[in-house]
Parts: C-alpha cells; sequence; structure tokens
C-alpha cells in the first residue's frame, strides 16, 4: 500500500487484497480510521478512471461549444434552458417528474431566476433538487455529483466503466471515493452553504433506491463578472470537494486506486453480494445491461488474456 498525500484528500494505491480488506461492508472501521472518521458514516463514488476529478458532469465541457456561457451565471441559464427540455421529453413521454404540478411549474420552470448573477451560492435552488436528480439517473448533466452509501456499488461502477470502456489498458488505474459525512458541517460558514449531501425521495426513481445513492453539491463562490474557461475538459473556475477540503483544512475525502488488472475480480466479488447491472438497474433495462455486462467481460478477459472465474472467455 502506498499513500500519498495531495491538496484536499489522501490517496491510497493499493493491492487487491487491501482493496477488498478496505471496502468490505463489514469492515468500515479500517476504512474510517484513514480520514478520521470517528462514526464510520461514509459514502463511495466508483470511477473508471482514476485521473478523473470529481467534477459533476455540467461543469465538464458540456456547453464549451455555447458562446452564450462566459460566465457562471449564462453556465445556470443555459442549464435552465436545457432542464425545461428534459421535462418537455418527459411531458411527451406521459413521463411523471418529481413534484409535478401547476404551481411547481409556474413558480420554478416558467421563467429563469436570475439571482445567481448576484450570488452565485443561490444557484441551483433547492426546489429542483429532485428534478435534477431524477434528470441525472437518466444521463440528464446536472451539477450534482452521484454517490452510494454501498462501498460495493461504488466499486462495481468503477469496474464496469473500465471492462465497458474498448480502450482501457491494463497499464491504467480505477479509483473509489470515500467521504466522511461528519465533516459536512464543517465545510459551510455560518449562514453560507458551501457543501450539501441530498438524499431525494426514491419513490419515481428506482435506480437510485436500488444504488443506495445519494448526490453531493459544491456550491460556488464565483464574482458575477468573472469569466468561466474551458480547458481540459472541464470548467476551471469551478470548486471542486477536494478544492473544499483543502480551503477548509479539513481531513475526511480518502481515494482508493486500484489497477485495471483487477476490475473482474472486483466484478466477481460484488457479484457474490448481488451487486450487478441486473439488481442496480431495475426492469428490462437491467436485464439488458447484465447481458451486455456479460459480454463486456469475456471482450475484456479475451483482450487482456484473463480468466473469468476460473474459466476461458467465451
Amino acid at each position: 500500500m502506498k499513500e500519498i498525500n495531495h491538496e484536499g484528500f489522501v490517496e491510497l494505491i493499493v493491492s487487491y487484497e487491501e482493496f477488498i480488506e478496505l471496502i468490505r461492508p463489514d469492515n468500515k472501521e479500517k476504512l474510517s480510521s484513514y480520514i478520521g472518521a470517528a462514526n464510520h458514516k461514509l459514502i463511495y463514488r466508483g470511477q473508471s478512471d482514476s485521473n478523473h476529478l470529481l467534477i459533476p458532469s455540467l461543469f465538464r465541457d458540456v456547453f464549451e461549444y455555447s458562446s452564450f456561457t462566459n460566465t457562471f451565471n449564462d453556465l445556470c441559464f443555459c442549464q435552465f434552458a436545457h432542464l425545461k427540455s428534459f421535462v418537455a421529453g418527459c411531458d411527451t413521454n406521459a413521463v411523471a417528474i418529481p413534484n409535478d404540478s401547476y404551481e411547481f411549474r409556474e413558480k420554478y420552470l416558467a421563467d429563469y431566476n436570475s439571482s445567481a448573477a448576484y450570488d452565485s451560492r443561490s444557484w441551483p435552488d433547492k426546489a429542483l433538487y429532485e428534478l435534477l436528480g431524477f434528470a441525472q439517473h437518466y444521463g440528464y448533466p446536472t451539477e450534482l455529483l452521484d454517490w452510494s452509501y454501498s462501498p460495493l456499488v461504488a466499486s462495481y461502477f468503477a469496474a464496469s466503466g473500465v471492462i465497458s470502456n474498448r480502450e482501457s489498458s491494463l497499464d491504467s488505474y480505477m479509483s473509489v471515493w470515500v467521504f466522511d459525512l461528519e465533516k459536512k458541517n464543517l465545510l459551510n460558514d455560518h449562514r453560507r452553504t458551501n457543501f450539501e449531501v441530498i438524499n431525494i425521495p426514491r419513490s419515481l426513481n428506482l435506480n437510485i433506491s436500488s444504488q443506495q445513492g445519494c448526490f453531493t453539491l459544491v456550491r460556488q463562490d464565483i464574482n458575477r463578472n468573472q469569466k468561466i474557461t474551458y480547458a481540459d475538459k472541464r470548467i476551471q473556475e469551478m470548486r471542486l470537494l477536494p478544492d473544499l477540503m483543502a480551503e477548509k483544512r479539513q481531513n475526511g475525502l480518502l481515494k482508493l486506486t486500484i489497477s485495471n488488472k483487477n476490475s473482474l475480480e472486483i466484478l466477481e466479488f460484488c457479484d457474490s453480494y448481488s451487486i450487478n447491472a441486473a439488481s442496480l438497474f431495475r426492469g428490462p433495462y437491467g436485464a439488458a445491461q447484465y447481458a451486455i455486462e456479460g459480454i463486456n467481460k469475456n471482450r475484456f478477459a479475451s483482450k487482456n488474456s484473463l480468466s473469468i472465474k476460473g474459466s476461458i472467455p467465451l
């Protein structure tokens, strides 16, 4: 095990055996000791590329093409306009959106609230959380970042992302991030919210229920006249969770990094706890993903001369 101290978080580069020992659901005490999580209240996020930062999808290069996203307020306006198109798409397909009512649409979806131009922390409105979470779980880019209360769910998403990417290399690494929920309040100022953990009702979103999911939101603190710039597939001015941890000098964010060589073993371990595509994605879509995942496993194993549960790939 190799420990590296970064600005805002600690990274552990681990072997497969060390990784399993740390993410086992019955062994939170050992994992918690690395970030001072006294009460073992943790959330987890899996990423198939260890080089990727904790960047919400909206803050990547979604609107890089647009000449109307020069400031944070511009970005929020574009987000609002396209969120309305998501709602229109739901209407076309007779899909119910969270909190839907005439009053909700008139108050929060009829017109853009330009308060973000004066106070960047005001966006997004809390009334939109459920809609944003619903949209995110169906692929729409938002300011929210997906996490899970289950270390196995996060591990599954990291490993499945590796085997589904035909460009994945055994020389690269995936990661599972761990955050201590007890540190949440220490990231906020008196009467000023910098960071939120969002648990939305799950009745309209079976996926988030199956995945034991939640979201985090880092509220931005940007001057109304400051320009935003796109570089390296992200908006450079957006404050991320490690930035906030470093700013507040808090210890409570950990990154477990493990070789792609172990992705099939990790998926097998998760499957032994019934964590797989069929259990995490409901309905026919989950069944299809489960079958596709089998194809991806065999392709990955064949490409890299690996075995699957002691067998050669089909």
